[in-house]
Protein backbone atom coordinates (compact mmCIF):
# COMPACT_ATOMS: atom_id res chain seq x y z
CA UNK A 1 0.00 0.00 0.00
CA UNK A 2 1.23 3.65 -0.74
CA UNK A 3 2.08 5.84 1.91
CA UNK A 4 0.62 9.38 -0.11
CA UNK A 5 -2.13 8.76 -2.48
CA UNK A 6 -1.58 10.65 -5.04
CA UNK A 7 -5.24 10.70 -6.28
CA UNK A 8 -7.18 10.06 -3.14
CA UNK A 9 -10.66 11.55 -4.35
CA UNK A 10 -13.01 8.91 -6.13
CA UNK A 11 -16.23 8.37 -7.62
CA UNK A 12 -17.71 5.23 -6.32
CA UNK A 13 -20.51 3.75 -8.56
CA UNK A 14 -23.78 4.00 -6.32
CA UNK A 15 -26.31 2.76 -8.26
CA UNK A 16 -27.50 3.45 -12.04
CA UNK A 17 -26.52 6.90 -12.87
CA UNK A 18 -25.32 7.74 -9.71
CA UNK A 19 -21.94 8.13 -7.78
CA UNK A 20 -20.21 9.15 -4.45
CA UNK A 21 -17.28 10.56 -3.20
CA UNK A 22 -15.14 8.58 -1.35
CA UNK A 23 -11.56 9.65 -0.20
CA UNK A 24 -8.97 6.78 -0.50
CA UNK A 25 -6.46 6.41 2.71
CA UNK A 26 -5.64 2.84 2.19
CA UNK A 27 -5.32 0.74 -1.15
CA UNK A 28 -4.57 -2.58 -2.44
CA UNK A 29 -4.69 -4.37 -6.21
CA UNK A 30 -8.55 -5.80 -4.91
CA UNK A 31 -9.59 -2.96 -2.57
CA UNK A 32 -9.70 0.61 -1.15
CA UNK A 33 -10.43 1.66 2.33
CA UNK A 34 -11.05 4.77 3.20
CA UNK A 35 -14.03 7.52 4.45
CA UNK A 36 -17.29 9.49 2.81
CA UNK A 37 -16.30 12.81 3.17
CA UNK A 38 -19.85 13.68 4.45
CA UNK A 39 -18.94 10.91 7.48
CA UNK A 40 -15.15 11.76 7.74
CA UNK A 41 -15.85 13.28 11.15
CA UNK A 42 -17.55 10.00 12.27
CA UNK A 43 -14.54 7.69 11.78
CA UNK A 44 -16.60 5.21 9.91
CA UNK A 45 -13.63 3.84 7.32
CA UNK A 46 -15.44 0.95 5.05
CA UNK A 47 -13.88 -1.23 2.29
CA UNK A 48 -15.01 -1.37 -0.91
CA UNK A 49 -13.63 -3.63 -4.17
CA UNK A 50 -11.48 -1.70 -6.62
CA UNK A 51 -14.50 -2.76 -9.23
CA UNK A 52 -16.96 -0.33 -7.97
CA UNK A 53 -13.98 2.93 -8.49
CA UNK A 54 -15.12 5.03 -11.61
CA UNK A 55 -12.81 7.88 -11.82
CA UNK A 56 -9.97 9.60 -9.38
CA UNK A 57 -9.45 13.13 -8.75
CA UNK A 58 -7.01 15.13 -6.77
CA UNK A 59 -9.55 16.69 -4.80
CA UNK A 60 -12.70 16.43 -3.52
CA UNK A 61 -13.88 19.71 -5.48
CA UNK A 62 -13.37 17.95 -8.72
CA UNK A 63 -15.00 15.10 -8.05
CA UNK A 64 -18.11 16.59 -7.09
CA UNK A 65 -17.78 18.17 -9.98
CA UNK A 66 -17.39 15.38 -12.43
CA UNK A 67 -20.45 13.47 -10.54
CA UNK A 68 -22.38 16.32 -11.46
CA UNK A 69 -21.39 16.61 -14.90
CA UNK A 70 -22.23 12.98 -14.93
CA UNK A 71 -25.47 13.33 -13.39
CA UNK A 72 -26.50 15.70 -16.12
CA UNK A 73 -25.01 13.05 -18.87
CA UNK A 74 -27.42 10.28 -17.50
CA UNK A 75 -30.35 12.48 -17.06
CA UNK A 76 -30.08 14.10 -20.50
CA UNK A 77 -31.49 10.39 -21.73
CA UNK A 78 -34.19 10.55 -19.53
CA UNK A 79 -36.81 11.04 -22.14
CA UNK A 80 -35.57 8.33 -24.36
CA UNK A 81 -35.55 6.19 -21.77
CA UNK A 82 -39.46 6.50 -20.90
CA UNK A 83 -40.36 6.23 -24.59
CA UNK A 84 -38.30 3.47 -24.56
CA UNK A 85 -39.98 1.90 -21.85
CA UNK A 86 -43.27 2.74 -23.09
CA UNK A 87 -42.38 0.95 -26.11
CA UNK A 88 -41.25 -2.52 -23.89
CA UNK A 89 -44.51 -2.48 -22.39
CA UNK A 90 -46.71 -1.77 -25.14
CA UNK A 91 -44.72 -4.78 -27.23
CA UNK A 92 -45.57 -6.97 -23.63
CA UNK A 93 -49.07 -6.13 -23.96
CA UNK A 94 -49.43 -7.63 -27.33
CA UNK A 95 -46.81 -10.36 -26.56
CA UNK A 96 -49.54 -11.40 -23.74
CA UNK A 97 -52.96 -11.27 -25.92
CA UNK A 98 -50.74 -13.18 -28.67
CA UNK A 99 -50.13 -15.80 -25.95
CA UNK A 100 -53.55 -15.69 -24.63
CA UNK A 101 -55.18 -15.74 -27.81
CA UNK A 102 -52.64 -19.26 -28.96
CA UNK A 103 -54.01 -21.02 -25.56
CA UNK A 104 -57.60 -20.07 -26.13
CA UNK A 105 -57.29 -21.31 -29.41
CA UNK A 106 -56.32 -24.67 -29.24
CA UNK A 107 -58.84 -24.87 -26.18
CA UNK A 108 -61.13 -28.05 -26.98
CA UNK A 109 -64.65 -27.34 -26.09
CA UNK A 110 -65.75 -29.36 -22.68
CA UNK A 111 -68.40 -32.67 -23.62
CA UNK A 112 -71.18 -30.73 -22.08
CA UNK A 113 -71.20 -27.47 -24.05
CA UNK A 114 -71.68 -29.78 -27.47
Amino acid sequence: MADTIRRPFVLMRHHAGWTVVFKVRQESVSKITGVHPEREALGEEVSYSTRAMLARFETQAEAEAAAGVALAAWKSHDVLVREAEARLRQAERVRENAWLAALRATQTPAADES
